[in-house]
């Protein structure tokens, strides 16, 4: 058990589970993003375990999960409710539903914002990637002259290595790059809501006053904007995200640049082929129109701030931004494809629940922890580390004895989850001794190690040392004044499961009966 989650619960998306088991152990389930994924995690079992293989692959379960209905108020209480919920994200079925990788991309950019930077820390960044490009380093001298906030706008739409560099980080959500820019997304992001604040007052003082002999489909026609984007997609995600998804959502996680000019939309930015010319990409025209009662995700027409004035007639819209695909037409030539989208304030509901139940579990006071925490939701313990390792860089934070103990114990958790096995002790070891040395304010984290370093010893075989740590825990979880009856139940259920594997089935018994009874 852990501050980040429940107890050793991989939350990896998407709709690949498996559930292994062999005779009464069973290993529970988790989910996949793809199953390269799955067959990494594979091979990269405890030596124990690995010894078992060859018994369990006759036990082995895979399934592609169909469309579930579930209750967001009855199941969004356990990190198993996770995995019933992205399971509705099914191959199969995928009409409708935003893409978990969307969900991420948000909760990294709310985080990534709140983390403090500098404007020197974005330079350092550019030069130590571009010493090698002459270019790039006259445009880092000029953005070191001249940058200011409010021209953020005018510093992404110009043609340099800083409007690519940003783009591919939140295509490919590199977080470390994304960290590294954070400064200038935080600017970029506020400056587009702040001019789309501005345009929309505008927007409605010019409203012409309406007469009583509109219909409902002309007063709404006055509120529509439409705007167009051409680009190029590949096969596989064209057909994901747009084709097959008529009447779904299309979620775009980076800032999404458009035109009020379809000409230049189509001829420059979609591209044509032949309609018997076989590619790996689709030419694809978007038509977008904007209802101006949509306020949820900001957008900006940028005449006055854009590098191009007013030639291009940009309308940039700001990360997170969702359409519903109304329609997808392939051009009477078969040049390119029209899509229909509408600029839309509904989402995916099951999606939107388990985003504001993942984001309740991750976001801490200090945002790089909630960073790091957000890392271990998406599977990347490797730069989770990394990030909690910069916690210790801060003394404001680490000069809280409950958040240094947190601390080792979330790296702890880090490492047995990357298979660390004697580093991820020595962290719970270190929690454990930080304790001893200050008041009981935090002997409330006294059972939550003595847990993990039972799990540590059960995943590596060592039963023995297991038994006693989770014993440990229950007494220390049963000493507290207020004592937690699900945590009593879980260790109970540990216990009992050690003693079933050593064969010791009358305690066994009585420790899961014990469980079952809280």
């Amino acid at each position: 058990m852990s501050w980040q989650g429940d107890q050793n619960e991989d939350r990896l998306i998407d709709t690949i589970t498996a559930t292994i088991s062999a005779a009464s152990t069973t290993v529970p389930y988790r989910i996949y993003t793809d199953l390269q994924l799955l067959c990494s995690h594979l091979c990269q079992l405890p030596p124990y375990l690995q010894k078992k293989q060859r018994t369990w692959l006759g036990h082995m379960d895979f399934n592609i999960l169909s469309k579930v209905h579930v209750d967001p108020l009855s199941t969004l209480l356990t990190s198993r409710a996770i995995g019933q919920i992205l399971s509705a994200q099914s191959v199969v079925d995928a009409t409708g539903r935003q893409e978990a990788e969307f969900m991420y991309a948000l909760l990294s950019r709310d985080v990534l914002i709140d983390i403090e930077s500098t404007e020197e820390e974005i330079i350092r960044y550019f030069r130590q990637n571009c010493a090698d490009n002459d270019a790039d380093i006259n445009t880092i001298d000029e953005f070191e002259a001249y940058y200011d906030p409010i021209n953020a706008i005018f510093w992404y739409t110009r043609d340099t290595f800083l409007y690519r560099l940003l783009n591919k980080a939140l295509r490919e959500q590199t977080i470390d790059t994304l960290y590294s820019l954070r400064y200038f997304i935080k600017d970029l992001h506020l400056q587009l809501r702040e001019r789309h604040n501005k345009q929309q007052q505008l927007a409605r003082a010019a409203t012409p006053i309406t007469n009583d002999n509109m219909t409902t489909t002309e007063r709404n026609n006055q509120q529509i904007m439409t705007v167009y984007r051409g680009q190029l997609m590949n096969n596989s995600e064209f057909d994901r995200k747009i084709r097959c998804n008529t009447n779904g959502f299309f979620s775009v996680s980076n800032f999404f640049s458009t035109t009020i000019h379809e000409n230049l939309a189509r001829e420059v930015y979609a591209g044509t082929r032949s309609s018997s010319e076989t590619t790996e990409e689709q030419s694809v025209l978007f038509r977008i129109d904007i209802d101006r009662h949509v306020n949820k995700f900001p957008y900006a027409i940028l005449t006055s701030e854009s590098a191009f004035d007013a030639v291009e007639g940009e309308v940039l819209f700001t990360m997170g931004s969702v359409f519903k695909i109304l329609s997808v037409l392939i051009s009477e030539n078969g040049g390119y494809w029209n899509v229909q989208l509408k600029l839309t304030d509904d989402e995916d509901k099951e999606l939107q629940a388990l985003t504001e139940f993942i984001k309740s579990d991750i976001i801490q006071p200090n945002p790089l922890e909630s960073l790091a925490r957000l890392l271990i939701e998406m599977g990347s313990n490797k730069k989770a580390e990394h990030y909690y390792l910069k916690l210790f860089d801060d003394p404001t934070f680490t000069s809280n004895s409950i958040n240094l103990i947190s601390l080792y114990n979330n790296l702890g958790s880090v490492y047995q989850a990357m298979s660390h096995y004697e580093k991820a002790i020595e962290f719970f070891e270190k929690a454990l001794e930080i304790k001893s040395k200050y008041s009981p304010d935090t002997d409330r984290f006294v059972a939550i190690l003595y847990s993990n370093l039972g799990s540590i010893y059960n995943d590596q075989g060592k039963y023995d040392k297991a038994y006693r740590y989770y014993g440990k825990a229950l007494q220390a979880e049963l000493d507290m004044i207020n004592p937690n009856q699900r945590d009593i139940a879980t260790y109970y259920s540990n216990i009992g499961n050690v003693c079933n594997t050593r064969k010791q089935y009358t305690e066994a018994i009585e420790m899961l009966e014990k469980s079952v009874e809280i």
